[in-house]
Formats: structure tokens, C-alpha cells, sequence
């Protein structure tokens, strides 16, 4: 799919008329071309599938809950302070390694993410909490209540967007809008299992220095 067709869709979803706030979601710059696709934690490109979902969270500093990311108890503790923001995403569909989602979803003056960053987050599998690898990314732009209608965009690929969980060095490779230079890497979060063979683990070895 060459840039003029993003281009063409990308107008209809940034035309739309709504009464309820919006957002942009997307990981490429229709006008510089500049983009930033998402990989793997070990680098194979993801065209299509995965999870974009918008949102903030509850705490005023994420920063302890992204440490915490080293147990499911940990990805589950993250995933319960976040407060979604519109419906996911996923990446690819039409735009392979690329996506772009206008969502509208009302903002009154008492919603709880009101003066709260917009934070992008993004898994390997159709949920966050079924996902292996994530990343979290924070967007220059706070939610702020309709006045009449909130309009932000929330776009990975600008430079003023910092990157919290993941690494902004994966490799590049070719999307809808062609070659990449890199690629957003997703960073891998402990699934259940692993945990447990881990904890199962420490416990045989406590047993055995006892012994």
C-alpha cells in the first residue's frame, strides 16, 4: 500500500466529526513519512496482530509499577492501575508493521484521566495480560476534559514521545511506507508458567541446603 492511499485514510479518520474527546493513536508521521514499527524482543518484525491500547494510569508516577515488571504479579499490578482510554488496536491489518486508530470516547470535567499523560501501550498478543513482551511509551500531550471536544495525537514514532518499557534500537525493516531505519522492541514481561518452574525451583534448592 503506497503512502498517498495512508495518506487518503488517514484524513478520514483525523476529519471525522464527534462530540466525545479524540485521539489519534498511530506509530508513523503521514506528512514527514517518518515511522517507528514494532518488533519482537528478539527482533522479528510484527506486521500484523498485537495489541495498541490507549489510556493513563491511576498512579501520578508509573515509574514503579514499569519496575515492577519482573513477576506476573508485577504485569497484573501495572495492568490494574491503567485506566483505558477507546478501544485497542491492532497492528498491520491494511498497513503492514504500521497502525492508525482515531478513537472518541467522552472526557467529562471529574474523569479520572483528566491532567494525566497519554500513554501508549502495546503487547504481542490480542490482550495485555495474555502478552509476553510489551512496551510503554508516553506521549508529550495530557488528557484534558471536552471543551467542546478534546483532540490530541498520540503518535510513537515523534521524537518528543519517550519510551519507558521497551527499546527504541530494534532493527528496521519494511512496512507499507517502506524500509524502516528501526523499529520499537517490545521487552519480555514473565509469564505465569516460568514464574512458577522459578519459584518451584528456589524452593527445591531451599530444601536441599536444609537437608
Amino acid at each position: 500500500m503506497n503512502k498517498a492511499i495512508i495518506v487518503a485514510v488517514l484524513g478520514l479518520l483525523t476529519t471525522s466529526v464527534s462530540e466525545a474527546g479524540n485521539i489519534l493513536a498511530t506509530n508513523f508521521d503521514e506528512v514527514s513519512g517518518g515511522q517507528r514499527p514494532i518488533s519482537t524482543a528478539t527482533g522479528a518484525p510484527i506486521l500484523t496482530g498485537g495489541i495498541v491500547q490507549l489510556g493513563s494510569f491511576q498512579s501520578a508516577d508509573p515509574s514503579a509499577l514499569i519496575a515492577g515488571l519482573t513477576s506476573p504479579a508485577g504485569l497484573a499490578a501495572l495492568l490494574a492501575d491503567f485506566i483505558t482510554f477507546g478501544s485497542s488496536s491492532p497492528i498491520g491489518g491494511d498497513f503492514s508493521g504500521l497502525y492508525a486508530g482515531d478513537k472518541s470516547v467522552a472526557i467529562a470535567a471529574d474523569s479520572a484521566l483528566v491532567g494525566k499523560s497519554i500513554y501508549t501501550l502495546i503487547g504481542n498478543a490480542a490482550t495485555l495480560g495474555g502478552s509476553s513482551q510489551l512496551a510503554i511509551v508516553r506521549d508529550n500531550e495530557s488528557f484534558a476534559a471536552d471543551n467542546p471536544v478534546f483532540e490530541a495525537l498520540a503518535d510513537i514514532s515523534a521524537g518528543s514521545s519517550v519510551i519507558l518499557f521497551g527499546s527504541a534500537t530494534g532493527p528496521g525493516f519494511e512496512t507499507a511506507l517502506g524500509m524502516s531505519t528501526s523499529s520499537l522492541a517490545l521487552a519480555p514481561v514473565p509469564e505465569p508458567m516460568s514464574a512458577t518452574l522459578l519459584l518451584s525451583g528456589l524452593a527445591l534448592l531451599a530444601r536441599r541446603r536444609r537437608s
